[in-house]
This record gives C-alpha cells, sequence and structure tokens, in this order.
C-alpha cells in the first residue's frame, strides 16, 4: 500500500491580493518592482511577477495591507520561478527567512482572520 505524502505546509495558505514591493536584498539602489500577491502564508507566498527571478535569489520585500498604513519588511528567499506567459509574466513563490516583529504580527493576524472567516462560512 503506498503512504499517503504529508503536508508539507506548516501554515495555511491565504488567498489574498495584497500589494508586494520588492528588490534584490543587498542592492539598495536596485529598481523595486511591484506586483501583487497571489497567496500568502506565515512561511511565504507567491505573486505574478514581469522578471524571471532565479530560485535561491534573496529579495526584500515589502507587503502592504490594510491593517497597516506602513509596508511590513521581510527577507525572502525565491523557492520558484514558473513562467505563465512566454518572457512575460512569471509566478513567483518564496520562503520568508527573516521578518520583524510586527511583520510576524501581522502575518498572524492575517491567518487569524481567515480561519475565524473559514469557519464562520461553514456554519
Amino acid at each position: 500500500m503506498a503512504s499517503i505524502p504529508s503536508e508539507r505546509r506548516q501554515h495555511p495558505r491565504i488567498e489574498k491580493h495584497f500589494i508586494v514591493t520588492f528588490y534584490e536584498a543587498g542592492k539598495t539602489d536596485a529598481d523595486h518592482s511591484i506586483s501583487q500577491l497571489k497567496n500568502i502564508s506565515r512561511g511565504g507566498f507567491c505573486f505574478s511577477s514581469s522578471l524571471a527571478l532565479t530560485p535561491g535569489s534573496k529579495l526584500q520585500t515589502m507587503i502592504k495591507t490594510p491593517y497597516l498604513g506602513e509596508s511590513v519588511s521581510v527577507l525572502t528567499t525565491v523557492v520558484d520561478c514558473k513562467e505563465k506567459i512566454p518572457n512575460v509574466i512569471y509566478e513567483v513563490r518564496v520562503r520568508i527567512e527573516e521578518s520583524t516583529p510586527e511583520a510576524e504580527d501581522i502575518l498572524k493576524k492575517i491567518e487569524q482572520a481567515f480561519i475565524k472567516s473559514k469557519s464562520q462560512s461553514q456554519i
């Protein structure tokens, strides 16, 4: 009998379309790219990009949420980058490597709001 693979996610994936700004970590003069999240969790997120990003690349990433007037900053690593429209749109998955206590708090609030709204919709 084949074994069932365990869920690799440690945190629920939340379909939210927050604004994300990113640039190559360590390059403060780098061009900033802006996109929209496809989904987010406390471990990472997925967004579209007009840039093909190399897995393993470090990005300084700022997420704009309705929970704060300012952006939340996290250091991420590109896990995967898939071409969706040839040479135009890429789907990028990143893992959160470092975050501020403020960012952690916001990510927890997003997760809790999602869990609460999901449980209420099942009533």
